[in-house]
C-alpha cells in the first residue's frame, strides 16, 4: 500500500486481507473509512492501519500495468484532480517463486478482478 497525500509517500507490505471499518462520521470533518491489517502477534493492535477521508475521494481506478518484471495490478483512490490519495498494488509471491518476481500469491489476481467488477 502506498499513501501519497500532497507529496509524502508511506509504503507498507502485507497481505491483501485487511479488515474494513466504515464509513463512519467524524463530526466537523466528514465521512471516513479505515483499512486495518491483522493484529501483530506480539501486541494487540493492528500491524497497519489507514484511515481515509472519503470526502476527498472522487474515483477508484483499477489499473493493470506492465513493469520491468511483468504485470502489476493496482487499485488507486483519486481526488477530483486525478491525484493519487492511496495506491494498493498486488505484491509478488517471492517465496513461492524461488525468490523471483512475476508470480502472485494464489487467488490475489482473482480477488483483484472480483473487486474491479463491483
Amino acid at each position: 500500500i502506498s499513501v501519497n497525500p500532497n507529496g509524502a509517500i508511506l509504503e507498507t507490505l502485507g497481505r491483501f486481507d485487511y479488515s474494513y471499518v466504515g464509513p463512519f462520521e467524524v463530526p466537523g470533518k466528514g465521512m471516513y473509512m479505515t483499512l486495518a491489517g491483522p493484529n501483530a502477534k506480539d501486541h494487540l493492535v493492528a500491524n497497519f492501519e489507514c484511515t481515509i477521508n472519503l470526502e476527498n475521494v472522487d474515483a477508484m481506478a483499477f489499473d493493470k500495468l506492465f513493469g520491468p518484471t511483468g504485470e502489476l495490478y493496482s487499485i488507486r483512490l483519486l481526488n477530483a484532480k486525478g491525484d493519487k490519495i492511496l495506491s494498493v498494488l498486488l505484491n509478488y509471491d517471492l517465496e513461492g517463486n524461488g525468490g523471483k518476481p512475476g508470480k502472485f500469491y494464489p487467488g490475489a489476481v482473482e480477488k483483484w478482478t472480483e473487486l474491479k467488477k463491483k
